[in-house]
């Protein structure tokens, strides 16, 4: 690959830009032996390039597409030995459990920037990584300020980590802080649901109240209006018109609540990313971050942190009150999505591109891109 990217820059020019990549395979008739090789798409600005003088020069067009065997595609090469590795950084990416979506944005920008640094071995691209991520994830403040109460009505997919988010967050508020604050529960149909916070209640002294309607949710906030912060538990709804409605009624009901969307490090990165684009329309204030005890890497949060920069304001890393919630910054979002100490290794293999599916689709992400 390394040698292939010598080429393309040799005949288009360092402004020459990756397409795509491709993995095929060729059966041999005769022999009946299939062997695989990677075609590399590139293209450069085909617009004339204006001189000093009054002719413009136009740019080469193009070469003709060439094919390289699995082993060219993939073997260091001894024209650039500093050069970038892209299988070196695909294996990383795949360890870390990066969605595949953002696999090609994330080596084009990796080129861009290797091509002053030569970033190459797995402990660089690592540390290149967490520099990118640190960047780009948004953190945002959850500490309710003097004179502006904090109103947040905790929503997420069922099993998301809600109710035990809710709990940490008003134990951290309540008796770490010292504020007064009370809880409400509308999930009053879930078979104990109200009933572990009702429980952490007598132990805290943060009152609970439960909500079996909007009226009742209007009735409790007047009645805790002098409070501190207000939390309130609601029912884990899929991604059904009726759920998000259900949703919108309630912050209609209290035009000043503002939204905790629930992000559950250990759902698939599909999920996680149609979660993100459901809950995303309710006013949110921000995002916590759950489950990242329950998963060998977190990356399914990729896509959402630093490609689409949602805001996260806690990090839930563990079943301990209110210890293991922790509030969020991207220095430590960016070394726990950058830790390799319990994922699994992965064989060193070319990336598992089938013959003729192209690299270079869209998937979906930000259109700005991953990095400015």
């Amino acid at each position: 690959m390394s040698e292939a990217l010598s080429s393309v820059k040799s005949e288009l020019g360092s402004d020459a830009v990756l397409l795509s990549t491709k993995r095929r395979r060729r059966k041999d008739p005769a022999t009946g032996k299939t062997t695989y090789f990677i075609e590399i798409t590139a293209a450069i600005d085909r617009e004339p390039v204006k001189t000093d003088g009054n002719t413009p020069v136009t740019p080469k067009r193009g070469v003709k597409p060439r094919s390289l065997s699995n082993e060219e595609a993939y073997a260091p090469s001894p024209l650039d030995p500093a050069g970038p590795s892209l299988l070196m950084l695909y294996q990383t990416m795949s360890m870390l459990g990066m969605d595949a979506a953002m696999h090609q944005p994330m080596a084009a920008t990796y080129l861009n920037a290797v091509r002053r640094n030569h970033l190459a071995s797995r402990e660089m691209i690592l540390r290149w990584l967490k520099k990118l991520a640190e960047k780009r994830i948004k953190s945002v403040g959850m500490t309710p300020q003097k004179g502006s109460p904090l109103w947040l009505a905790v929503v997420g997919p069922p099993g998301a980590g809600k109710t035990s988010t809710l709990a940490k967050f008003a134990a951290k508020l309540g008796c770490e802080k010292g504020l007064k604050g009370a809880m409400i529960s509308t999930d009053t149909h879930r078979l104990g649901g109200l009933d572990q916070l009702s429980s952490f209640s007598a132990l805290t002294g943060i009152p609970l109240y439960g909500a079996r309607s909007i009226p009742e949710l209007v009735k409790a906030f007047a009645e805790n209006d002098d409070k501190d912060f207000i939390l309130v538990d609601t029912t884990g709804h899929g991604r059904t018109r009726d759920g998000k409605e259900d949703l919108e009624r309630l912050f209609m009901a209290i035009p000043a609540m503002e939204g905790l969307g629930i992000l559950p490090a250990n759902h698939r990165s599909e999920d996680v990313w149609a979660d993100v684009k459901f809950y995303n329309s309710l006013p949110l204030r921000g995002w916590a971050v759950t489950k990242t005890d329950e998963t060998i890497n977190l990356g399914s949060l990729w896509r959402p942190l630093v490609s689409a920069r949602i805001q996260v304001g806690l990090v839930s890393t563990g079943p301990k009150i209110p210890q293991d919630l922790k509030e969020a910054s991207p220095g430590l979002l960016a070394t726990m999505m950058t830790e390799v100490n319990s994922c699994k290794e992965r064989p060193m293999t070319a990336p598992p591109f089938e013959g003729g599916e192209s690299h270079s689709e869209d998937h979906g992400i930000i259109s700005q891109g991953i990095i400015t």
